[in-house]
């Protein structure tokens, strides 16, 4: 399932295979329900945060060497609450969770 969000300088595409979230896992040593829970609670590391946002936009259809880019560069200048929750809307999105399963009210 792709999420679409303006990120940089155009909407992109946000999803998450199998073998992505595996890589996911692997690399931030965290289950999806251990960073869904860690964005929600906004305790969660910014290498982190950029990991998820460049496989997600790998699993977007975006190459691997421009997601990488996209990540890096416009991490900051997004903001980390806009990262922050394009990553927790992709994440939750393979639990099976909406925008009202995880408001944050």
């Amino acid at each position: 399932m792709n999420n679409n969000f303006y990120w940089g300088d155009a909407e992109r595409a946000f999803a998450l295979t199998l073998p992505l979230i595996e890589e996911l896992e692997r690399q931030t040593d965290a289950g999806v329900p251990h960073l869904i829970r860690a964005l929600h609670a906004q305790d969660y590391r910014v290498a982190h945060l950029k990991t998820i946002l460049r496989l997600s936009l790998i699993g977007g259809g975006c190459d691997p060497e421009r997601a990488a880019e996209l990540a890096e560069t416009y991490l900051i200048p997004m903001g980390l609450e806009k990262a922050r929750l394009i990553a927790l809307v992709t994440l939750a999105a393979l639990m099976g969770l909406n925008d009202d399963d995880i408001s944050e009210e």
